[in-house]
């Protein structure tokens, strides 16, 4: 009997018609009620649009030595830029996360997951590492995909001095009216920014903000920013060793492929990524 219902409602138009009225009415569902709330969610994209749009007018005007706005315009556009290779290897650059040239870290899923759980905090991530372990490109991946989920996104500028941390922060996550996400790379680099330590300790309130950084292992300096109840100090990750699932993917590049089993597992067996891609590629772009 069943069988003859379901061959019905594929063949029989009228049938079919009947069963989708009763299924809406029994679930209150009214194209006005739909109407109403596509409006409603186009109301509210038009309104973060704007906030975005506000953000990135106040950090060009008064931040623009500091700070830059990473959000989809900015990830569209690094699709056409060149990538910059060092030693046969394409280096952390947006053009290489951009255009999907580099081999998405399986950090990448897990630092994001990680930082967007709800915090009312000021928290902190640090990606810590060896020189070469993919670091940046790490942070950039976090980047695009925080981008990606519809983030307020802002990347600290190589050169930038940060000893107005502070008052930046508090001035734009006024401005955006959300939790800010701040990119730094190297951010124990040179005393200038190692004043982020002294910053961190002493917050003095909440700030809607999420700094997710990088830094060598040898120069980092985590252990030396004192706890308080403002922040939140996420559990280092390091991309240094390639996961077995990592070492599957570079096993399908054309450039890997056609080893051997055996000669494969020789080159591979250190898992140290920089030291894998050389001996890999014998110092040839991937």
């Amino acid at each position: 009997m069943s069988a003859f219902f379901a061959e019905e409602i594929k063949t029989n138009q009228r049938v079919a018609a009947i069963l989708s009225a009763e299924v809406l009415a029994g679930t209150n569902f009214t194209l006005d009620r739909l109407i109403g709330e596509l409006c409603d969610a186009k109301v509210w994209l038009v309104a973060v649009n704007k906030e975005l749009d506000s953000l990135k007018e106040e950090v060009s005007n008064e931040f623009q030595k500091v700070f830059r706005v990473i959000d989809s315009e900015f990830i569209e556009h690094q699709k056409h830029e060149p990538v910059k290779p060092f030693l046969g290897i394409s280096t952390g650059d947006w053009a290489l996360v951009a255009q999907e040239r580099s081999m998405e870290r399986d950090l990448a899923a897990e630092v994001t997951e990680r930082v967007l759980q709800p915090n009312e905090r000021t928290v902190l991530q640090i990606i810590r590492g060896e020189p070469g372990s993919g670091k940046t490109t790490l942070l950039l991946q976090v980047g695009a995909k925080l981008v990606a989920s519809g983030c307020v996104v802002l990347e600290v500028l190589p050169a930038a001095p940060l000893d107005e941390f502070q008052y930046f922060a508090k001035k734009l996550t006024r401005k955006a009216q959300a939790r800010l996400f701040i990119l730094v790379d190297d951010i124990y680099r040179d005393e200038d920014r190692a004043i982020l330590v002294e910053v961190l300790s002493n917050l003095g309130e909440t700030l809607p903000l999420t700094i997710i950084a990088t830094t060598p292992s040898f120069a980092d300096r985590t252990g030396s920013i004192r706890e308080n109840s403002f922040l939140d100090r996420l559990p280092a990750v390091s991309p240094d060793r390639l996961t077995d699932r990592e070492l599957a993917k570079l096993k399908q590049l054309p450039a890997v492929a056609k080893l051997s089993p055996k000669r494969f597992k020789q080159l591979t067996e250190s898992r140290q990524i920089l030291v894998v891609m050389l001996q890999l590629t014998e110092g040839r772009p991937i």
